[in-house]
């Protein structure tokens, strides 16, 4: 994904031209918007997990709330 970065990249690479031929189009659109935007892919692999793992745990803290009904003054 870097080659979106940098078009020259890894000239006559057999193994990144199969990478990059594999990738699912979600995936490849992804990088292609963050590239556009000109933020470096290697950022966005560091920062990406750190914002869907904090939406994770909202969503299931505000998904176990709603299943057992916990109240704060009752014990």
């Amino acid at each position: 994904m870097q080659r979106f970065f940098d078009p020259a990249l890894f000239p006559d690479d057999l193994i990144a031209d199969y990478f990059q031929s594999v990738a699912s189009v979600g995936h490849t659109m992804l990088y292609r918007l963050i590239a556009a935007i000109g933020i470096d892919p290697l950022v966005l692999n560091k920062v990406l997990p750190l914002g869907l793992g904090l939406a994770t745990t909202g969503y299931c803290f505000g998904v176990s709330m709603q299943i057992f009904r916990f109240h704060l003054g009752h014990f």
